[in-house]
């Protein structure tokens, strides 16, 4: 099946290339903690923050998401819903899972695009950042970078999942089939995409048309994370239009990656292993298990408490 081999062909590249920059990424996860951990001990010790500590963070948010983003996809580390999806047949999963992985490719296809426009027209404008005047435009290429592996990513499990629906039927048939369909959507989402639905369909009705499309995407095992951008990307266009919808992919992309409270979730994430691995949130567990598992809900109001020791530990 010449399917399954091009996705085996592509597989040992992207897995190559994305191992790679994951493990460069992990080296600028140990950096920023450390960062971050010298900016508090010298903001409240000594009363004297790094200068720039928050843009240096930022761009090392962009650099750690960005090169994260095709290994995890890899490793099918992406958070779906699958409690429904699992119990279909495996060819009707099959189909499920490569219309899922064609919007998702979709969706990214357009985010690399949109994120090289965007880092070109910081390139052009030549901005900086504000305390350091670091360019900005090299991680909106790094965006783009990641967003791209994740293409082929996405495109690798497309390719598998098609292997899986043509196996045992006419292989000519079904790729007819998949071509025309594509052709045919496409060509009937055009008056769509050039006029943004605005004025055809009202307000109320796409709420609840995003709704039921949330609903079916979800259990559908698609990634939760690109259903809620699938569907933003489609209500932005709806709300303000194509080309501001377009340009928002960009730009959003890029200033979320860079969300400097996001930096707390990895030092957050270690405290977590460490308590773990030193057994404290077991002792705490059954500490609070002890004090007040015998009322009525017990064991959730221990697990609430354990929560509540774990929060005090961890800050």
């Amino acid at each position: 099946m010449w399917l399954k081999k091009a996705a085996q062909y592509l597989s040992k590249g992207v897995s190559g290339a994305s191992k790679g920059i994951n493990y460069f990424g992990i080296v600028i996860l140990a950096a920023m903690m450390l960062l971050t951990a010298v900016d508090v001990i010298g903001r409240y010790v000594f009363n004297r923050p790094l200068t720039g500590s928050l843009e240096l963070t930022e761009f090392m948010m962009v650099i750690l998401v960005a090169f994260g983003l095709a290994y995890t996809g890899l490793q099918k580390g992406h958070i779906d819903v699958d409690i429904v999806i699992t119990r279909l047949p495996p060819k009707t999963q099959a189909v499920i899972n490569a219309i899922t992985n064609t919007l998702s490719l979709g969706l990214f296809a357009l985010i690399t695009w949109r994120s090289v426009l965007y880092g070109e027209s910081l390139r052009v404008g030549k901005f900086v950042s504000s305390s350091l005047f670091i360019p900005i435009y090299p991680f909106a290429y790094l965006v783009a970078l990641g967003s791209l592996l994740l293409c082929l990513v996405f495109l690798i499990n497309l390719l598998e999942h098609l292997a899986k629906i043509i196996s045992g039927t006419r292989a000519w048939l079904w790729s007819i089939l998949i071509i025309a369909v594509f052709v045919i959507v496409t060509i009937l989402a055009i008056p769509a995409w050039q006029q943004g639905l605005r004025g055809q369909v009202t307000p109320v009705t796409a709420g609840v048309i995003n709704i039921v499309l949330l609903i079916m995407l979800l259990f559908s095992a698609m990634p939760i994370g690109l259903v809620m951008g699938f569907l933003g990307f489609i209500g932005m266009v709806y709300i303000v239009g194509i080309g501001p919808g377009l340009t928002n992919l960009g730009t959003t992309s890029y200033s979320t990656a860079s969300s400097y409270s996001l930096s707390v979730i990895p030092l957050f994430v270690l405290m977590g292993l460490f308590c773990f691995y030193s057994g404290l949130t077991k002792s705490l567990y059954n500490t609070a298990y002890r004090w007040i598992g015998h009322l009525p809900g017990g064991l959730a109001m221990a697990t609430i408490g354990a929560a509540a020791g774990f929060a005090a530990v961890s800050g």
